[in-house]
């Protein structure tokens, strides 16, 4: 699993999902079997980004966490 929405990341300011989402698409899963899957679908474009050029990623997020 990426990042849920839980009291742990509640000061996170980005969209995550619910741990109700997330075990509905393991659920799914299960029983039709892909290779990744990623919950919500548009999280495929950053996860993608990031394997692609890894280095601007990092720059990235080193500013958003810095606020």
């Amino acid at each position: 699993p990426g990042v849920v929405r839980t009291s742990m990341t509640a000061g996170t300011r980005f969209p995550m999902p619910g741990p109700e989402v997330v075990a509905r698409a393991v659920a799914r899963a299960i029983t039709r079997p892909r290779r990744e899957v990623f919950v919500p679908g548009y999280y495929a474009l950053p996860v993608w980004l990031a394997q692609a050029l890894p280095a601007l990623t990092d720059a990235v997020l080193r500013r958003v966490y810095r606020r």
